[in-house]
């Protein structure tokens, strides 16, 4: 039994029974049912649409639709959907990829192959924030808290940054190319094996989205605040490398030859190029794949020898002009053929060949015993050494000609090295020789001689000294002289040559004298080489101190600078000292720095260096231990006014303050009008002038004609008046009050508006009251003040509609003063003739109380009547009461007022005369009660066995009496009255423990008799102030029950005010009930339709409150079918994410996109002002900053698109931009969930067919005529195959209206068009519905390719 259902996105259903979760994916029908003890905290995304993903107690689960078991549980506490990448592969796609990541913490990703339950795990530094595994699950992206972007290759186990500082970062879907942002920069990785080729590209605003175009083709959109700009990605790069991912080469080829073609079209007519850089429309390329060509040839052609996909690689090398491997990926070709394969020993032999493996070739042609075959290839090649060393290890018969052969061909080509080298392999070292120096090569000859000892002949030794000489090669000259003993032209060689560590070695075993002299000379070599390291070890060898130091610095050696330095005079280190000072300072080592000024004894360059650095202490201390107090003085005052002139001036004040110059610090700052930084000083280092200080500060800006600055100040001098009078000198009375609320109270406020008006007098001081509404305010408190001559005054003249308060509460003083006559025309003038009429009754004078009831309230007659028969029934005048029972028109009451008193005989003469249908009833009553009374249920009876009780003092027993007589026993209520209240007394005075009981019951029965306030003293006297609260508020004493409710039970203030609320509301008392609930009164307002006093009333409120209503008169109009004025309502008067504001927004969207009356059918639309509106508002929501929940977040933002697109689409329309307008109606249909959905479909046809596209329209026409008779029948199905893996909203994510928004020869033309495009080539051209390869796929065209995927998903 399932216990539980939810429906999660308008798509994914979840069911729960005691043991097992259902999970459906409402769009595929794909169901899992698996075991699971539910917790109720189970939480469920339904991000990846292949998978649901369930976190339960720390614990992922990942279920697959369709399968009946979880496919993998995985814990991690970190559940934000940017932490979570999961790859699922549907079950018919042949490669199988099952992978999750996720975070262990929030340092470490975890990698788990669900199938082969490997897992792999990303220890980082930084807190990572966002993670994604690529479409095949083998490489992840990640970004840290840092910033930086990183690539994990989970097969290679290598990770490499990106970048080191990333806005955004994204896999392109349906590829392994990235997109990345990093600040102004856009990156584009196409092949991300490849990181260091990367297309980047200058950008003004932020990357918004990766866009997926109708054609195929992939946009990165920017956003760059007022526009939105889009950069093409080069979808050959992306369809190449995919192609290559997939080892489909036939494809890549394809893809690379009408790359080619498309160059060529690209050409002028001198084959220049004519490509532009940008579009028109505000479109860029991103990569040019062009400058990519030959190496994108090149790896193709690498990929398909690798393949031994020979015919293809020829192809490749013959695109990049390489003629010559293309002959020999043509004669591979051809070997294959003629030998029946690649394996044949000739085919593997010439592959090696081609990869240069010239060892693997010989071992595969000595293999088959092809000795001369392997000759013949190292013969071919020139490697000669190969040959021969072959033909010796296989005493080859053709040796010596090989040899012969070899040394003459190095003959013939100069090559007198190689064959001097053979010579001195074969022992002839004199051919050698000659032939060295023959072929230049002195430096071979000289070495042949040395290690062969030939010294003997002193001709040749001689010329190849003279050789090496010539030359330039003076260190082997030296060496060679130095070899034969000629030590003096050794030295001489080695010197020419600057080889001093040759001609020192030389001189400490031959010349020891000259040792320190080259050491110097050595130093000032490799000085001038601008070697200072080297150069300063040497002149410390030759003992040259200062060159060493100056090696050093240069070297930037500092320490052992310093160390030389130790043993030289003062004064000759002192430029070195300030040097190395120097050099301290600009690396930051202020200490060190200080030491070598301090030593070098520039004192003043240490301190401005801590100037520098705002290191304040330690230049103070610095100067006061080395400097004089004057120079002290002059130095920090002369760079104080320096930092003063270069507009630093706290360092400045820091400086004044360290040598006691604080007035000159105060000064600057007013000097520089830096007001807020001198009271400051002045508070810390000189208090006590403080106030005098803001007082002149006030006095100075009021004089300069700075009000807000002056009243500031005067303020903070703990002076407001002058700030009030200061604004009064200036008329500005607006300020003077504001500062007399603030200061002074609401008592001073109210004061002096109100006096002020009046010291003013005639309308200036009126208008002025009306100009900042404060009209109201004084009318108020002249109420308050019993000043009513001047409030009717104010009132006329500021706020009139405050006129009728005024007489009432005027009326109101003057019936407590007992003048009624007055107090009745005050009631008429404030338009209330029923509080006349009641002050009348209330004092029984009926004539008064009837002549204002017949002037001015008709309908109170009869209430007047009523009253008086009320009243002369309790007086026992029952004849009196009678008639005015019937001239009020209520006999019944008469009828009753009698049969309550036993007068049967006159109620039925009543009824008789004016009720005759209702005689029978009398008289059965009268049956009735004649046959039930008996003499114990008499009033007499009653009352004497009360007294008779009381007299034998059994007061409960009394008590009991007393209650037991009830109106049927004694119809005159002031009579019962009177008994009930004897039951209350003695219970009060002799029975106290019933005290309570006794009172609540006799309050109640006083309560039926409308006695609510006698009934709440009897409580109130009983203790019962609650009780007595409610019973007054249930008689509508609401003022009385305040009074005893604030004393005894303030809780119940709510529910009284609350019960007077309703009371106003049930009688429409609008005014009255803004005064104590305006909510409430803004709601009846908003019921009667009368939304000007609804805003009136708002505005006072709240802009919150303003907003609200508006929301809630838009959905009042959408109801209505008013949609362009709910749009302007909202945009008149804003529009905010607060409360349930959100949904009112999202159904009003809705309603206006989906109007077909503001849907264009024709190409001579233009754009309503309902979605120009309806933009403007959604902005303003999206911008407001309230509290908006992720789903209506992205409702909204969806809704702001369809609203966008549709106007831009309508816009181009009206510019007959017809291509854009073809691809704003494809891109529209994303929204075709809130665009009225035929209509949607219809233009997207209809556009395309106008563009020849008649692929797409015919596509979007056959949707358009499934609608239009899924429409007009409701049991037809629609199949959605071709669209399920598009982002087109599925027809039934939405409720259709089954109505038409086109004729019926309309679609008429539609089909008839689709069933003609059916029967041409064009179905022909359609990808057929099962495709059994991905080169099936690959070979359509990006339109049908896209349809063909939804049958063979692993295609792209």
């Amino acid at each position: 039994e399932i216990t539980k259902s939810d429906i999660y996105a308008d798509r994914y259903y979840v069911g729960r029974t005691p043991e097992t979760l259902i999970l459906c994916d409402l769009d595929t029908q794909k169901v899992s049912e698996i075991e699971w003890i539910a917790t109720g905290k189970e939480k469920f995304y339904f991000d990846n649409p292949t998978v649901c993903m369930v976190f339960s107690g720390g614990e992922l689960s990942v279920v697959q639709y369709g399968e009946n078991e979880v496919i993998g549980q995985v814990r991690t506490e970190h559940m934000n959907p940017h932490l979570i990448s999961t790859r699922i592969s549907e079950p018919d796609e042949k490669k199988q990829i099952k992978k999750i990541a996720f975070l262990l913490d929030e340092q470490s990703v975890r990698i788990i192959d669900l199938m082969q339950n490997i897992d792999a795990t990303i220890s980082h530094t930084a807190k990572i924030d966002w993670l994604e595994l690529n479409l095949r699950g083998s490489k992840l992206l990640f970004r840290d808290s840092r910033r930086t972007l990183h690539l994990y290759d989970i097969e290679d186990d290598t990770r490499i940054t990106l970048l080191n500082f990333c806005d955004y970062a994204q896999w392109v879907p349906g590829s392994d190319a990235v997109v990345a942002q990093s600040r102004d920069i856009l990156y584009v990785w196409y092949r991300i094996e490849q990181t260091d080729e990367v297309v980047t590209r200058d950008i003004k605003g932020d990357i918004e989205e990766i866009e997926k175009l109708e054609n195929g083709r992939t946009q990165v959109v920017v956003n760059e605040g007022l526009n939105r700009v889009q950069y093409l990605l080069d979808g050959d790069l992306i369809a190449f490398d995919t192609a290559l991912d997939d080892m489909q080469l036939v494809r890549a080829m394809q893809i690379m030859e009408q790359m080619d073609e498309k160059q060529v079209l690209k050409k002028g007519p001198k084959g220049e190029s004519t490509r532009k850089g940008n579009a028109e429309d505000g479109t860029y390329e991103l990569g040019d794949s062009e400058k990519s060509r030959d190496a994108m040839w090149m790896q193709l052609a690498a990929i398909a020898v690798k393949a031994q996909e020979f015919q293809i690689a020829e192809r490749a090398y013959a695109a990049l002009g390489d003629v010559s491997k293309a002959r020999v990926m043509s004669k591979l070709d051809r070997l294959v053929k003629e030998n029946g394969g690649a394996d044949h020993y000739l085919v593997q032999a010439q592959i090696a060949i081609h990869h240069r493996q010239f060892r693997k070739a010989e071992a595969i042609y000595m293999e088959q015993g092809r000795v001369d075959c392997a000759l013949n290839m190292y013969r071919r090649l020139f490697k000669w050494g190969d040959a021969l060393n072959l033909a010796r290890s296989q005493n080859h018969p053709k040796l010596a000609d090989l040899a012969a052969e070899y040394f003459s061909y190095l003959l013939s080509t100069d090559q007198q090295e190689i064959a001097g080298k053979l010579k001195e392999q074969e022992g002839d070292y004199v051919q050698a020789l000659n032939l060295y120096l023959q072929g230049g090569y002195p430096a071979e000859a000289a070495r042949v001689v040395t290690q062969q000892r030939l010294t003997n002949d002193s001709q040749l030794l001689e010329k190849i000294a003279d050789r090496l000489l010539q030359k330039e090669l003076y260190s082997k000259a030296g060496k060679f002289l130095e070899n034969l003993n000629y030590n003096q032209r050794a030295l001489d060689a080695y010197l020419k040559g600057n080889s001093f560590r040759e001609a020192v070695d030389l001189c400490r075993r031959v010349f020891p004298a000259r040792v320190v002299q080259l050491q110097e000379q050595w130093g000032d070599y490799l000085a001038s080489q601008n070697q200072m390291d080297a150069a300063c070890a040497h002149y410390i060898e030759a003992g040259q101190n200062m060159k060493a130091i100056d090696a050093a610095i240069r070297a930037k050696q500092w320490k052992k600078a310093v160390q030389g330095l130790d043993n030289v005079d003062e004064k000759l280190a002192q430029p070195y000292l300030k040097r190395i000072a120097q050099h301290y300072r600009s690396e930051g080592e202020l200490d060190l720095a200080e030491r070598y000024y301090v030593q070098g004894s520039f004192y003043i360059d240490a301190v401005r260096m801590y100037f520098e650095q705002a290191l304040w202490d330690k230049a103070h201390s610095i100067a006061l231990t080395y400097l004089s107090e004057d120079i002290v003085q002059k130095l920090y005052v002369s760079n104080a006014k320096e930092l003063e002139s270069r507009g630093k001036l706290k360092d400045a004040t820091e400086l004044y303050i360290k040598v006691q110059e604080v007035d000159l610090a105060i000064h600057m700052y007013k000097k520089n009008r830096q007001y807020d930084e001198m009271i400051d000083l002045v508070s810390k280092y000189r208090q006590e002038s403080l106030k005098d200080t803001h007082h002149e500060l006030g006095v100075q800006f009021e004089r300069e004609g700075n009000f807000r600055r002056a009243e500031q100040h005067y303020l903070a001098s703990k002076k407001w008046q002058p700030a009030v009078d200061m604004y009064r000198e200036q008329e500005m009375w607006e300020d003077a009050l504001r500062v007399a609320k603030k200061e002074g109270g609401v008592v001073e406020y109210k004061k002096t508006a109100f006096y002020f008006a009046i010291s003013v007098g005639g309308d200036a001081g009126f208008e002025f009251l009306t100009k900042r509404g404060l009209g109201e305010l004084a009318v108020q408190y002249a109420i308050e003040n019993a000043q009513f001559p001047e409030a009717f005054h104010i009132a006329t003249k500021t706020c009139k509609h405050k006129l009728a308060d005024v007489h009432y509460q005027f009326a109101l003083a003057l019936e407590d003063e007992g003048h009624f006559e007055r107090a009745e025309e005050e009631f008429i003038k404030a338009n209330k003739p029923k509080e006349a009429i009641d002050m009348y009754t209330h004092q029984h004078q009926w004539d008064d109380a009837m002549r204002v009831a017949s002037t001015h309230d008709p309908i109170s007659i009869t209430s007047v009547y009523e009253e008086q028969g009320r009243v002369a029934q309790e007086q026992k005048n029952f004849k009196g009461a009678e008639n005015f029972y019937i001239n009020a028109k209520k006999p019944e009451s008469a009828i009753k007022m009698y049969q309550d008193n036993n007068q049967w005989q006159e109620a039925i003469r009543v009824g008789r005369n004016h009720v005759p249908h209702l005689v029978s009833q009398i008289e059965t009553d009268h049956h009735t009660y004649m046959a039930n009374t008996s003499d114990s249920n008499t009033l007499d009876y009653r009352r004497s066995q009360a007294r008779l009780m009381e007299s034998r003092e059994k007061y409960s027993e009394a008590i009991e009496q007393y209650l037991a007589i009830d109106e049927r026993m004694c119809p005159d209520k002031s009579e019962l009255e009177k008994l009930l209240e004897n039951a209350w007394t003695l219970a009060q005075r002799f029975v106290p423990h019933r005290g309570n009981e006794v009172a609540s019951k006799v309050a109640g029965r006083l309560a039926k008799m409308n006695k609510h306030k006698k009934a709440a003293q009897i409580l109130q006297a009983a203790g019962l102030e609650r009780k007595a609260v409610e019973i007054l508020a249930e008689g509508r004493h609401y003022g009385i029950a305040r009074q005893l409710a604030s004393k005894a039970a303030p809780d119940l203030l709510r529910k009284v005010d609350e019960a007077h609320q309703e009371q106003l509301v049930n009688e429409g008392d609008t005014d009255k009930l803004s005064e104590i609930n305006p909510s409430a009164a803004i709601e009846m307002y908003a019921n009667k339709g009368e939304w000007d006093k609804v805003y009136q009333l708002a505005s006072k409120q709240s802009k919150s409150m303003v907003i609200k209503c508006a929301a809630m008169h838009a959905e009042l109009e959408i109801k209505n079918g008013d949609l362009d004025r709910a749009v302007k309502i909202l945009v008149k008067w804003g529009a905010k994410a607060e409360g349930n504001n959100c949904g009112a927004y999202v159904r009003i969207a809705r309603a206006v996109l989906d109007d077909t009356s503001t849907s264009s059918k024709t190409k001579n639309s233009i754009v309503p002002d309902s979605h120009i509106g309806l933009i403007q508002v959604l902005r303003q929501v999206m911008s407001s900053g309230g509290n908006i929940g992720g789903e209506e977040k992205e409702e909204l933002e969806k809704l702001r698109r369809a609203a966008h697109f549709s106007s831009l689409r309508r816009r181009c329309e009206e510019l007959k931009l017809d291509k854009l307008v073809m691809k704003q109606s494809v891109s529209i249909l994303r929204f075709s969930d809130v665009l009225p959905l035929d209509v949607s479909f219809y233009h997207a046809g209809e556009t395309c067919r106008q563009q020849n596209k008649r692929e797409m329209a015919f596509v979007f026409f056959n949707r358009f005529i499934d609608i239009c008779d899924y429409i007009q029948d409701d049991d037809m199905d629609i199949d959605e195959t071709e669209f399920v893996h598009t982002d087109i909203p599925s027809v039934h994510s939405r409720e259709i209206t089954r109505k038409l928004n086109f004729d019926e020869p309309a679609v008429e033309d539609i089909r008839e068009w689709a069933l003609e495009a059916g029967m041409s080539d064009i179905s022909n051209e359609l990808p057929p519905e099962n495709v059994d390869s991905v080169e099936q796929v690959c070979s359509l065209d990006p339109l049908r390719a896209t349809i063909a995927a939804a049958n063979f998903q692993n295609a792209l």
